[in-house]
């Protein structure tokens, strides 16, 4: 059994808990937001398993009084941060990373600014630009009167500017011609009341790059979404059922690859660096995934910074991670560690070459 190197700390492990009501989207997105009450559950027992001996949990809701009275209660020395928004709301995922800086407690994965920087879409990619990171072009469109405003090159793909997990990604997303623009705008706008963003479609390659570290950032093994299943007008893309919903004929055609293969010393070495450069560029700490896509002429693209992403067991940064010889329990004791200023340790050298698996990112 691997023990923490340092004593036990008291640490307290808190995820937002699922909304009754959904105040926005559609039914089905309630997948994404249950999964992480799982996750927080295998991380706690994780901790447990390798020796942290006071370790509790909180789901934390809109009772932000419930929530300062645990922390005085546990007085925890550090927060095992899984939480990803409230009542069913992304845009205070910041806030509970707020609360615990000015709290001064020490939590994992990514400060405040980076949670609300990375939950703009819009927000991360004028980051992005500042930092000379490549991004496609995109447009913010709050009302559908601001298309005529815009020179669009198609294809595009819209998406709602403030979720994560692919909300508001479908089948439909990608749209070729100016005449189709108008109606799926229009969808993201009145069942995710927020703004769309309009970005130029990149068709090529998909790539994950999990990120993690502080101050001397590491890159694990690139992962690539296998497409090859695509024919005929089908869109390559992870929408939300391919991503979340297990019984969907689309889910299962969807593998994960991991490491990536084919890609060439050049090109992996330009997808890490510019993945490293994102994580600088929006002030991540932890743990982070990158997305990309390299076009067809081999230029590769920052979709989006995915600050906290999942760390469910089956997930995109826990499957890197096993691909750079980390299993689970050392990757959740790095993490935790990390917030404590720990872990800038290297790497141990890969246990296996290939791994090929279904799951979400």
């Amino acid at each position: 059994m691997d023990v923490p190197d340092q004593p036990p700390q008291r640490t307290l492990v808190i995820h937002n808990t699922p909304a009754k009501t959904p105040a926005k989207g559609v039914p089905a997105d309630s997948v994404s937001e249950q999964e992480v009450v799982a996750v927080a559950a295998g991380v706690a027992a994780t901790l447990r398993s390798i020796g942290y001996t006071e370790v509790c949990e909180y789901g934390v809701t809109g009772d932000l009084r419930g929530f300062l009275d645990t922390l005085e209660e546990q007085r925890p020395d550090t927060v095992f941060n899984l939480c990803e928004g409230i009542d069913g709301d992304e845009h205070h995922e910041p806030l509970v990373a707020q609360i615990l800086e000015f709290a001064g407690i020490p939590f994992t994965g990514c400060p405040s600014r980076s949670l609300a920087d990375s939950n703009d879409k819009h927000r991360t990619k004028q980051i992005l630009r500042a930092e000379r990171v490549p991004c496609p072009e995109s447009h913010l469109i709050s009302r559908l009167g601001e298309l005529e405003r815009f020179p669009l090159e198609f294809p595009v793909i819209v998406k709602p500017v403030n979720e994560n997990a692919s909300l508001g990604i479908s089948i439909d997303s990608v749209v070729k011609t100016p005449e189709d623009l108008p109606r799926v705008v229009a969808h993201i706008l009145e069942t995710y009341r927020q703004p769309a963003l309009v970005e130029r479609f990149i068709d090529g390659r998909e790539f994950n790059v999990s990120v993690i570290g502080n101050a001397d950032p590491h890159v694990l093994p690139i992962s690539e979404i296998d497409y090859s299943w695509v024919t005929g007008d089908v869109p390559r893309i992870l929408f939300y059922e391919a991503k979340w919903l297990e019984d969907s004929p689309y889910y299962v055609k969807t593998p994960v690859v991991c490491p990536a293969k084919n890609l060439g010393d050049g090109l992996r070495r330009r997808i890490e660096e510019i993945s490293r450069r994102a994580y600088v560029a929006l002030g991540c700490r932890g743990y982070a995934r990158v997305d990309l896509r390299v076009s067809r002429a081999g230029r590769p693209y920052v979709l989006e910074v995915n600050a906290n992403p999942s760390l469910a067991r089956e997930a995109g940064l826990a499957r890197s991670a096993r691909a750079a010889g980390l299993e689970y329990p050392a990757l959740v004791d790095r993490i935790l560690k990390y917030s404590l200023g720990r872990s800038e340790t290297p790497i141990p050298p890969p246990k296996q070459e290939v791994l090929c698996e279904e799951g979400i990112l």
